[in-house]
């Protein structure tokens, strides 16, 4: 399976929405691996393991399997749910759309180029 680079980049700063990561809570990507108990969800994050599990069954993940280069861009998305979600659990829906952008933008950074 095709890897992330996980080094650890300090975000600049947020736009002045109320979604913002939270420092005290994660800097560092997130590691990713199939879900040993999958549900319907794409994916679910366990922020103690730093991990993001993603469901190897979920339709989505079917039809990226077989082209790492869009299994890569999959599983980063996941990636970037898992650690928006977990670093702004207090926010309206567009703030956390915002941040969801801006932080796809980000972790998008560190997939391999694509030739």
């Amino acid at each position: 399976m095709p890897e992330l680079d996980r080094t650890s980049e300090e975000p600049p700063a947020a736009p002045s929405s109320e979604a913002r990561p939270d420092r005290r809570r994660s800097t560092d990507l997130p590691s990713v691996s199939p879900d040993p108990e999958p549900r319907e969800a794409r994916s679910r994050f366990d922020p103690d393991a730093g991990i993001v599990f993603y469901n190897d069954r979920h339709e989505d993940y079917l039809v990226a399997k077989d082209d790492e280069p869009a299994q890569l861009d999959y599983l980063a998305t996941l990636v970037a749910k898992g650690y928006v979600l977990y670093n702004n659990p207090n926010v309206s829906n567009d703030d956390l759309a915002e941040e969801m952008v801006r932080m796809l933008v980000r972790v998008r950074r560190h997939l391999p180029k694509r030739r």
